[in-house]
């Protein structure tokens, strides 16, 4: 959320602009208050659209999310199923997000996934866990996919956790809640509990 000098909440175009001026809105994406934007750069000849978050740093909480998301991205960068970043707006006042939109749709509006995308998204969170990162909030609405391209990914990271900033106990229990959250998803298809986590 972003706000002009007598408090008023911006909106869309405006909001952009204050973040970056070459940047032209598309949609809204987000199901909650927070402000998630698909865009396109109108700099250049590029017009591949891309994710923006942004947020007047007096909205603590999503700064924070933002900023999170940002470290994940570029410590994860060239993870597939991974966005990458474009770039990171960072100022005493604003602090936003610009990232690779990835194809597909989510599943809260997709009706599942097959075997091998299940597959892909295991094995990019088994990547995510040997590097240290557990995603913490693997659901329907953060996980993007294409049967038309035979792609996953997870798109948000904002409440990513890090092996390096929790005790072992600590990083054990997020990367358990990460592989629940795939359970529920691979219920769906599999009518079966995940193999690799029944040890």
């Amino acid at each position: 959320m972003l706000f002009d000098a007598n408090g008023r909440q911006l909106h869309r175009q405006e909001a952009i602009n204050i973040v970056d001026p070459n940047l032209e809105y598309v949609t809204n994406l987000s199901y909650t208050n927070r402000p998630v934007c698909l865009v396109r750069e109108n700099h250049s000849g590029d017009r591949d659209h891309c994710i923006l978050k942004a947020s007047d740093r007096s909205v603590w909480a999503y700064a924070e999310h933002i900023e999170n998301e940002a470290r994940a991205l570029e410590f994860l960068r060239g993870v597939r199923g991974i966005p990458t970043v474009k770039r990171v707006y960072n100022n005493p006042e604003v602090v936003g997000l610009l990232k690779e939109f990835l194809p597909g749709e989510d599943l809260y509006r997709k009706q599942g996934l097959s075997v091998d995308m299940l597959t892909q998204l295991e094995d990019t969170v088994e990547h995510l866990h040997a590097l240290g990162v557990a995603n913490f909030e693997i659901r329907p609405n953060n996980v993007v996919a294409s049967a038309e391209n035979n792609y996953v990914g997870l798109a948000d990271f904002g409440s990513c956790v890090y092996r390096n900033d929790l005790s072992s106990q600590g990083f054990d229990f997020a990367q358990r809640i990460d592989r629940a959250d795939l359970q529920k998803l691979t219920m769906n298809v599999r009518r079966e509990p995940l193999q690799r986590y029944c040890t």
